[in-house]
């Protein structure tokens, strides 16, 4: 579905259908407008073997209205390793970065979220990469040159979602001391340092606990040369809210 001025009114729906895809396929992420006017639609999977998770895309070409056929972009061939909820950024060098929680399969242990780049408008991509950010979700935003900013889910204690920075174009990122945005504790944004702490030990039981989370998604996008916009839900006791705040990129430096 289209609109032609900025969202006032839409047009009718069109249905577009991917063939040759597994059958257990779904959107996983917002689509990605590339440099040419293609479009980047994200899916996820599930494999039929050993029921990883893994992410693949197909272009949407808005000349023909139609689907390309789909192609993997993270998908480990053992299926020892998930990747899920994958999220992406065109940096300013013209590289389309990618960015995927990690998990293994079978023991549903989160790893750090690995990485993977294309240099060609999403046609190729690197393999998957680990970086040091212990995240699930993991939103980036470049903001010049090689400086990417991210907010993502932290579910070990002190849980929160977090704002790191990287200055290599997410290979490495400010583990330290990222910025502590909404506090499930609190109840609000307390915009300070929060180191992360460590995991259990043990395996953990992510499909069973979803449902208990209380904060999530977090996306982030460019309002204009020095702000930024996080979105993201939280429960207020029985209400989920749809929340929002502005980040002045001025103020985080990678």
């Amino acid at each position: 579905v289209r609109s032609a001025d900025n969202g006032a009114s839409w047009g009718t729906p069109d249905e577009l259908i991917l063939r040759d895809v597994p059958p257990n396929i779904y959107t996983g992420s917002s689509p990605v407008r590339l440099p040419g006017g293609a479009i980047l639609l994200p899916l996820e999977a599930t494999g039929v073997r050993a029921r990883e998770e893994f992410t693949l895309a197909a272009f949407f070409e808005p000349a023909t209205g139609a689907l390309s056929p789909a192609f993997d972009i993270m998908r480990d061939p053992t299926g020892e390793l998930s990747y899920g909820d994958a999220r992406f950024a065109v940096l300013d060098n013209g590289v389309l970065l990618m960015l995927a929680w990690t998990f293994r399969t079978r023991a549903e242990e989160t790893l750090p979220v690995h990485r993977c780049v294309s240099r060609d408008n999403g046609r190729t991509w690197t393999p998957p990469e680990a970086t040091n950010a212990p995240c699930q979700i993991l939103s980036p935003l470049g903001w010049g040159g090689e400086q990417v900013m991210a907010v993502g889910n932290v579910r070990t204690a002190p849980e929160g979602i977090r704002l790191f920075t990287s200055g290599d174009g997410g290979k490495t990122w400010d583990v330290d001391s990222p910025v502590q945005l909404w506090d499930p504790r609190e109840q609000r944004v307390t915009n300070r340092p929060l180191p992360i702490g460590a995991p259990p030990p043990g395996d953990q039981q992510l499909w069973s606990e979803l449902p208990a989370f209380t904060f999530g998604t977090p996306e982030l996008i460019r309002l204009g040369d020095d702000e930024a916009l996080m979105t993201y839900y939280a429960m207020l006791g029985p209400i989920t809210h749809i929340r929002a705040c502005r980040l002045r990129l001025r103020e985080f430096h990678a």
